[in-house]
């Protein structure tokens, strides 16, 4: 995977501000130092360059993938021999190539018009709201476990059967005082449960509002920094058609930047531009003759 530095500071001799970042690809071999005065524009341009090595890499890995995948001698020859023409053809044809290719600079690809990334918070599902409470009938003085059973002996001795009275109407007025104790709790336990619940749910109101103003915050001030970014692009293109020393180096070192070369090339270079007779300079590294496929 292409791996990017950090955007470093620098002047010139003039005392002008320059910036510059590092991008290299290990397995391609490839490094380049991306210069300009704006360190937006010098970003944009690494990471364009990063999505076409890390493409050119994918297209790499694919191609040997095809030929492990071929278990006969002949065809992995074959397979290896084609390889070597096509990198052979296209070392021959680099210059006539770039001749048919429109290497004018895409400003509007330079551009960031992607969305802002983080999705919107989303209300947290509510807790389940309490059930109201189970409360057994009240007790009736009717009810069997209160009725009195008389016998005869009840009958004869009255004292008998007012104590068995008594003994029901205090079972009977013992239930209905635990029936009321129990009422009591029960009631004072739901209401506790549902100003529990309410003040849950007003709680999830204010962290869900908290946390959508937030959010609302950070995706004006992404959208603000994205065009500005892009008001710096539409700027460096004004700049570049009024003739501008510096808008006229960054030009030229994103055709160079863009430029298509096989993957073996370093594409290392360095550039210089002298406004006062329009010249410019390249010094671009070339391959070894022994990274070129030979066999």
């Amino acid at each position: 995977m292409s791996e990017r530095g950090d955007i470093r500071e620098t002047y010139t001799k003039t005392g002008l501000v320059r910036y510059r970042v590092e991008i290299q690809h290990g397995e391609l071999n490839k490094y380049q130092l991306i210069k300009g005065d704006d360190p937006y524009v010098i970003r944009q341009k690494a990471l364009a360059k990063m999505a076409q090595w890390d493409e050119m890499w994918a297209k790499r890995l694919e191609r040997e993938q095809r030929v492990e995948e071929i278990a006969d001698n002949r065809a992995l020859a074959a397979e290896r021999t084609k390889e070597a023409q096509e990198a052979l053809a296209a070392v021959k044809g680099v210059l006539d190539h770039t001749l048919h290719v429109d290497d004018t600079v895409d400003w509007e690809a330079l551009k960031n018009y992607s969305d802002f990334p983080e999705p919107q918070p989303k209300k947290r599902q509510p807790p389940r709201k309490p059930d109201p409470p189970s409360i057994p009938p009240e007790p009736q003085r009717s009810d069997p476990d209160f009725t009195v059973q008389l016998g005869l002996l009840d009958e004869v001795f009255q004292s008998r059967r007012v104590n068995k009275e008594q003994q029901a109407q205090a079972r009977f007025r013992l239930a209905q005082k635990r029936w009321q104790e129990a009422r009591k709790s029960a009631i004072a336990s739901y209401n506790q449960q549902v100003r529990s619940y309410n003040s849950t749910i007003q709680k999830l109101k204010a962290d869900h509002a908290a946390a959508l103003k937030a959010w609302e915050e950070r995706r004006a001030e992404y959208f603000r920094k994205r065009d500005e970014g892009n008001s710096i692009i539409d700027a460096k293109k004004a700049k570049y058609l009024t003739g501008d020393p510096e808008a006229v180096f960054d030009y030229c070192d994103m055709v160079l930047s863009n430029s298509q070369y096989p993957d073996y090339f370093p594409e290392s270079y360095q550039i210089d531009y002298n406004p006062e007779n329009r010249l410019l300079v390249v010094d671009y590294q070339l391959p070894s003759p022994d990274s070129i496929p030979r066999l």
